[in-house]
């Protein structure tokens, strides 16, 4: 009786583990078209598109697909984003007619539609960080400022604020309704609470200074950072950032012998329900189908040049941006 309940536990957590490892299935890979050095990924807020930035033929490079049909919706090939011709950053506006894209020497704003060029936004410096609040705010990080844009009638956008940082933004701002998140070279990642009217800054809400990469859920209820080489861990926003979950991404064989820049988790991300997450090592997505379990994770190989970033969408999927510019789409099955 011990022997056949014995069993039955260890082929129940077979088949648990099974159910978990079956959860993503790989529905569409967009192979480049041109040689491309693709530097950043953003996908609409309403999961419609998916958006790239980066390098190719000597100029700033931005491409947008529909999700659903994989169709290339736009394509811009252009030299206005700085003299290194670098999109360092794409980002969509909240209702997707947007794609704004930063460079070396300014930001470039397009009509998701129609490809149609919008505006130009000077800068004094590089950007590596461009966003847009759930309000339609924009948010460009240039050097030691974050600047915000607000729209005007005429459509364009137009400085209102900017805030001297205490050193260099390094990364992706993100930014919901109640929180935003600023990663420094020197304090490492900064959460403070947005600013309201009647306040000139949010209070800040903690800081942690050995956070290499970080996300946050459109419910802003948790975040997810990176520590070391391998530590991710799951914080709870509204209380100071408490730790609630840590979780260990492994080392695939590939890496053992790889350089030392390989070895690095290059990409972190939250889902948007804030119950999975994801992390990039190499050519290889370590995905947390319920980040409560450690059980549940699942491993997806990818092909080719290895992997730059990752994000979720809406409606299960989960999408991946190559060093090359190849696009590889999975679903959660339902």
């Amino acid at each position: 009786m011990i022997r056949t309940t014995t069993l039955l536990f260890f082929s129940s957590l077979f088949f648990i583990n099974s159910i978990f490892s079956m959860n993503y299935e790989h529905t569409r890979r967009i192979a480049p078209d041109v040689l491309t050095n693709a530097t950043s990924m953003a996908i609409s807020p309403k999961g419609d598109l998916v958006g790239i930035g980066g390098k190719a033929s000597d100029k700033a490079l931005v491409k947008w697909w529909d999700v659903k049909s994989g169709k290339l919706v736009g394509y811009v090939n252009t030299s206005r984003l700085g003299y290194l011709n670098y999109a360092n950053s794409v980002a969509f506006n909240p209702d997707s007619t947007i794609i704004a894209a930063s460079g070396c020497e300014s930001t470039g704003l397009w009509d998701t539609q129609t490809g149609q060029w919008l505006q130009r936004i000077a800068m004094d410096s590089d950007s590596h960080s461009i966003a847009f609040s759930p309000e339609n705010k924009l948010l460009i990080g240039m050097g030691m400022q974050l600047a915000t844009y607000a729209q005007e009638e005429s459509g364009e956008f137009a400085e209102k604020d900017s805030k001297k940082q205490f050193s260099y933004i390094r990364g992706h701002v993100r930014v919901g309704k109640k929180y935003i998140m600023i990663p420094l070279i020197r304090e490492g990642l900064q959460v403070n609470e947005r600013r309201v009217p009647g306040k000139t800054q949010g209070s800040i809400i903690r800081k942690m200074p050995e956070v290499k990469l970080h996300d946050m859920g459109p419910n802003e209820e948790y975040m997810v950072s990176l520590t070391g080489e391998s530590r991710i861990s799951i914080h709870e926003i509204e209380k100071g950032g408490a730790c609630v979950q840590q979780l260990r991404c492994p080392y695939p064989d590939e890496v053992f012998f790889a350089g030392e820049n390989e070895k690095e988790v290059s990409s972190l991300a939250l889902s948007r329900d804030e119950t999975k997450v994801a992390a990039v090592r190499a050519s290889t997505i370590y995905l947390w189908r319920d980040w409560m379990s450690r059980d549940s994770l699942q491993e997806l190989s990818v092909e080719g040049s290895g992997v730059r970033e990752v994000a979720f969408g809406s409606d299960g999927l989960l999408v991946a941006l190559s060093k090359d510019g190849t696009v590889d789409m999975w679903r959660e099955k339902k």
